[in-house]
């Protein structure tokens, strides 16, 4: 165990020259949390904000308070955090050496020297395993997690009561209830009856939901913040099929790549078989009864698997969720190794050293994939983090992609796009850019500065606008690795001179025939407060590929100069909300749209159909289009209007609204008075009165 730590260690100590360094960004958002413990405002981000519960751990971030507390401030907080892993290590090896002695205890082996050394030979396994050892040095909890976890089982196996250890699983990851509901059938299969000990385990699993409770006190969800960020079942639009078809293809990728090694994305980071060596032991230990430790540990790994596969990041981090299930499957791989070696001496060794040269290929790997983390937080999250410290104001206020090191390091307030510890920005985040603006634009949290990536997920499209016009700083680190979504984080400043310039009519035409008419009521497209405040609802008809918000900054054709910004919603089937009217009265509806293709819309008012709402295409540029529904259809002071879309051109991709405002009355038309009077007919259908175009402006043959 001191070789391993001590490997990882110096590789830590040689990478950062004697700076502490953790390895993966999300270990900051841990130790943000603990020093705002520490001095007294739990929960809460940034001083002032509202609360959020962005680490997931309910346990954790107060552990390292009480580290904080000690005197590991700054960050000095990652060796008390790395120490908590190495202790959480050698406890977990020695709770391996004691599950791997008692199943041994069950078999009567022909070689007796086999189940001696068998223990000895699990704890190397364990402690060879580079995804192990990645878990427990990366400052995160899955060390403790996975100490718990296996104290648990070890009391079960031994027929002792392992609700304290439970209950300490749930509070440490959300994960932990639903071991303890595992844990609670078994128990309860062994007694048959309510029996004291299924009663205390019932009373285990009331306790662990305190973190539910607190969230839901604190956010007004019982879901974590960073669980809402993360989760398949946050995805928008909410396609069952798909999110169960992503569960899947994330559990096989963890079956595949991490017990298997099959098409693993670069050599193990632990050795491959492990599953299968397990299931022979499994099935060893129930030929002799011993159903309860294997019905456990495999309900528990196929459980703890499938729910960590609910999460997009389940396979990052070199598998960092699944590693307490993992472990938890070594002793009985241990025992299967020994099962299939007929339990003889040098058939055992043969196959015992095998699997130890593998183990040990995955600590040469775990070690290389550290420095290679390492390397980038060092590179880019601090690199930002120090240029932030030392050049931006005390008070300014940053948004931001990895919150973690950027804020702790950095020691400026940010706001984080993605919604891990700012409450609320997390579903803006899930539906895409244009909510993400929309929130932003009108937060008291709204950021000055920007520091993040400028093409990740979403992020293109905001950094496509004025709100990243100035770049102050950038660092890249072409061969990032696990740390970082991308090779590029910068700093901009944020330019908000377009803040609220979407809320306005501003097209000529579309202004003379409302001037005079009361404005009811307007729905902001894409501001999940005002679309919820509306009742909106959306569903697809065809189903494309990416986010169903955008923002857009452009012109209108009518008058250039005018540059508007704003967030929208794109819609392929339609779309349902309430708006203000006067009952008796016509309601005239004004859209802004971005008509990259001409289209319509089939309108409906309280059900009944009132018409087909055409386009043009205005591609690149602003289009504000009118639609007026007539009195009859108005009975009510709160209607409720259907867009239906109804394009028929095989190339259009989606009607795509950003805001719409509802008049009272009809629009007022006024004859236009062009500058050169003309009288022109083109057949039947056009009559041209005049132009304003100077002689010179056209030639004959061009067409403008």
């Amino acid at each position: 165990m001191l070789l391993v730590s001590g490997l990882y260690l110096a590789t830590l100590w040689n990478v950062g020259g004697g700076r502490p360094i953790a390895p993966l960004d999300d270990a900051y958002i841990h130790f943000q949390y603990a020093r705002q413990f520490s001095r007294g405002h739990p929960w809460q981000y940034n001083d002032g904000d509202p609360y959020s519960t962005g680490d997931t751990s309910f346990l954790y971030p107060i552990l390292l308070a009480g580290g904080y507390r000690l005197g590991f401030h700054g960050e000095h907080l990652i060796w008390f955090a790395l120490g908590l892993g190495v202790l959480s290590l050698g406890l977990s090896a020695g709770l391996v050496y004691r599950l791997t002695s008692h199943l041994a205890a069950s078999f009567r082996p022909r070689d007796p020297t086999v189940g001696r050394y068998l223990p000895g030979v699990a704890v190397a396994f364990f402690l060879l395993t580079g995804a192990v050892q990645w878990a427990y040095l990366s400052g995160m909890e899955g060390g403790l997690f996975t100490v718990f976890i296996l104290a648990a089982l070890d009391a079960l196996v031994r027929e002792r009561c392992p609700a304290l250890w439970i209950v300490l699983a749930a509070l440490t990851r959300p994960e932990g209830l639903i071991l303890a509901a595992v844990l609670w059938l078994v128990v309860l299969l062994r007694h048959r009856r309510l029996a004291p000990p299924v009663l205390r385990l019932t009373l285990s699993i009331l306790l662990g939901l305190l973190p539910l409770a607190v969230n839901l006190a604190l956010t007004g969800s019982p879901v974590a913040t960073g669980a809402q960020a993360k989760s398949w079942l946050g995805n928008v639009p909410f396609r069952p099929g798909d999110i169960l078809h992503s569960i899947l293809l994330n559990a096989g990728r963890v079956l595949g790549r991490f017990t298997l090694g099959y098409r693993a994305p670069h050599p193990w980071p632990l050795a491959p078989g492990l599953l299968p060596l397990a299931a022979v032991g499994w099935l060893g230990l129930l030929r002799r009864r011993r159903w309860e430790g294997v019905i456990l540990t495999l309900g528990w790994f196929a459980a703890g698997t499938l729910a960590t596969a609910a999460l997009i990041t389940a396979t990052w981090q070199v598998g960092r969720y699944q590693t307490p299930f993992l472990a938890l499957l070594i002793p009985f791989a241990a025992i299967g190794l020994a099962l299939l070696a007929g339990w003889r001496r040098w058939p055992g060794v043969i196959l015992a050293l095998m699997v130890l040269a593998a183990s040990f290929a995955s600590t040469l790997q775990g070690r290389s994939l550290y420095a290679c983390a390492l390397h980038t937080v060092a590179g880019q999250h601090l690199r930002l983090a120090d240029w932030i410290r030392r050049e931006l104001p005390a008070d300014a206020r940053l948004g931001v992609h990895d919150t973690g090191a950027i804020r702790y390091v950095g020691k400026r307030p940010v706001y984080d796009l993605i919604g891990l510890t700012t409450q609320g920005a997390a579903t803006a985040w899930r539906h895409g850019a244009g909510a993400v603006f929309e929130r932003m634009e009108h937060s008291p949290q709204r950021p000055d500065y920007f520091a993040t990536y400028p093409d990740v997920f979403s992020l293109p499209y905001l950094a496509a606008t004025d709100l990243f016009a100035v770049r102050l700083f950038r660092a890249e680190v072409p061969d990032f690795a696990i740390a970082s979504a991308g090779p590029v984080q910068a700093v901009y400043r944020a330019d908000w001179r377009l803040a609220d310039s979407g809320n306005q009519v501003y097209q000529e035409d579309i202004r003379q025939q409302v001037a005079g008419l009361p404005l009811l009521d307007r729905l902001d497209v894409a501001d999940l407060d005002d679309e919820a405040a509306h009742d909106l609802r959306f569903w697809e008809g065809t189903v494309r590929p990416g986010f169903p918000t955008e923002v857009q900054q452009y012109h209108y054709r009518t008058d250039p100069a005018i540059e508007v910004l704003d967030g929208g919603r794109l819609f392929t089937g339609g779309t349902t909300f309430h708006l203000a009217a006067r009952p008796g009265e016509p309601l005239l509806l004004v859209a802004r749209l971005h008509a990259a293709q001409a289209g319509a819309v089939r309108v409906a008012v309280d059900g009944h159909d009132v018409g087909l709402w055409r386009y043009p295409p205005v591609p690149g540029e602003w289009l504000e289009s009118r639609f007026l529904v007539p009195a009859t259809a108005i009975s009510r002071e709160r209607v409720t209007l259907r867009l239906q879309v109804a394009a028929t051109n095989p190339d259009f991709r989606h009607y795509a609204l950003y805001h719409l405002w509802a008049y009272a009355g009809a629009p007022t038309f006024r004859p236009a008075t062009p500058s050169r009077p003309l009288d022109a007919r083109l057949g039947d259908a056009v009559r041209l009165i005049g132009y304003d175009l100077a002689p010179e402006a056209l030639r004959p043959a061009r067409t403008g």
